[in-house]
């Protein structure tokens, strides 16, 4: 399966880093997984490089082919904008037979 290509400025959400569902706590890391980030360079399947991460570094990111993430909601992106970076993704409604089940 083809993995989603992330223009550079799309803001994203972390989902997993590494083999199966590594996730990864924000105390410990500077890029911690189910936080929104803003892309400074295309994400193919090399890599996630982003803007600023949660320390405020303009240099980091993982270089590993074994990432999940997803677009971001507008929600999610304007919690970005007031927070001035990276801030914890909002939970996602699951939809079950056309329904939203939070």
């Amino acid at each position: 399966m083809k993995k989603e290509i992330f223009p550079a400025d799309a803001y994203i959400v972390l989902l997993t880093v590494g083999n199966g569902d590594g996730k990864i706590h924000p105390s410990g890391n500077s890029i911690p997984t189910d936080y929104v980030y803003q892309l400074r360079q295309p994400f193919r399947e090399d890599g996630v490089y982003i803007k600023l991460d949660t320390r405020g570094s303009k240099a980091n990111g993982y270089s590993t082919s074994n990432l999940t993430l997803r677009a971001a909601t507008e929600a999610e992106i304007a919690e970005y904008m007031k927070a001035n970076g990276p801030c914890p993704a909002l939970p996602t409604p699951k939809i079950i037979d056309n329904y939203q089940i939070y």
